[in-house]
């Protein structure tokens, strides 16, 4: 996994105009969720690490791309400010662009297992977390 994410690094410092206007037409989860599996899909040497990630429990799975993959979307996607994924997020009541992240990397990996997504399950876990440490950022008024 850890030479897996290092491509994932690599190929994140190489993406061109092109793929940043793919990036941009990410307006929902599942526009999301299909580019994230597009990515990971597509290694130089015709490697599938989308595959190999698939393999790992949902845990680790989401903690192996937390950092270095998670932060590539949540900077790409633009969801610190007004990435055309953050409308329907906030539609929802998700404001933290890590909330997003994890939400778009668990229903990605919960779908591709065959497993409900649970969105609304995961929405009201987010939320629950920050009326219990930061009520603000269940308004919107995150960094404020």
């Amino acid at each position: 996994m850890v030479i897996g994410m290092i491509y994932l690094i690599k190929k994140m410092k190489m993406i061109d105009a092109e793929i940043k206007y793919n990036i941009k037409e990410t307006r929902n989860l599942n526009e999301c969720m299909e580019w994230v599996k597009g990515y990971m899909s597509s290694g130089p040497d015709g490697e599938d690490y989308f595959v190999k990630w698939m393999r790992y429990d949902e845990t680790t799975a989401l903690v192996s791309c937390h950092h270095g993959f998670g932060t590539f979307i949540r900077n790409t996607f633009e969801l610190w400010s007004k990435g055309p994924a953050v409308k329907w997020f906030n539609d929802r009541g998700i404001y933290h662009a890590d909330d997003m992240s994890a939400i778009i990397f668990t229903s990605l990996h919960r779908r591709e297992n065959k497993k409900y997504t649970m969105v609304d399950k995961q929405i009201k876990h987010y939320r629950a977390h920050w009326e219990e440490y930061d009520p603000k950022v269940n308004k919107g008024e995150y960094g404020t």
